[in-house]
């Protein structure tokens, strides 16, 4: 079947998030600040756009709460915070499976015309490499767009963490990342 995970499902499981806590480190001297987020990310605020963003969007609300965004803060998010983000629309069955080589396998049948299509243009590449390159596309579109809207949103930068995407390059003169089809 094609059930995706439902609202009520997600609900329930988000209800029982832990608190958040803030350290201050230093004294507030009005030259600027930098916030440094450790999130804490369930497999499951990886499973929609709309689901990642509020996840890393409750973050901000929390500082904003606190008085700590201003047009001078710099906001860090943690290395490979994107690159989950490899299971975006994915049916209930991957999120519940016991390792990353299952959900993997139940992605690939899943999709697997795409899977074949993918695996078919990049020979000798592992399964796990096949499947980050054929939702790549997906992938960067909902990492750009969450922290870019984030950001706009506080006023702030942002820094936000990595992403697993191949050979990916920045263009300057569209502000985007570029893929290809390297590694």
């Amino acid at each position: 079947g094609d059930r995706r995970l439902s609202d009520s499902e997600y609900t329930k499981v988000t209800a029982s998030q832990s608190p958040i806590i803030f350290r201050s480190i230093g004294y507030d001297h009005g030259a600027g600040n930098i916030i440094a987020i450790q999130a804490f990310m369930h497999i499951l605020d990886y499973s929609s756009e709309d689901r990642f963003f509020e996840k890393i969007n409750s973050y901000l609300i929390e500082a904003k709460k606190k008085g700590l965004l201003r047009e001078n803060t710099f906001v860090v998010f943690p290395e490979h915070i994107g690159t989950a983000l490899v299971l975006l629309g994915e049916k209930n069955e991957v999120y519940a499976a016991n390792t990353v080589s299952s959900a993997f396998s139940k992605i690939a049948i899943g999709d697997l015309i795409s899977y074949l299509k993918t695996s078919f243009l990049n020979p000798n590449k592992s399964s796990g490499e096949v499947i980050f390159k054929m939702k790549a596309s997906n992938m960067k579109k909902v990492y750009v767009d969450t922290f870019g809207k984030l950001s706009r949103l506080y006023g702030v930068t942002i820094l936000a963490g990595s992403i697993l995407l191949p050979e990916p390059e920045i263009e300057e003169s569209q502000n985007d990342i570029i893929l290809k089809n390297g590694s």
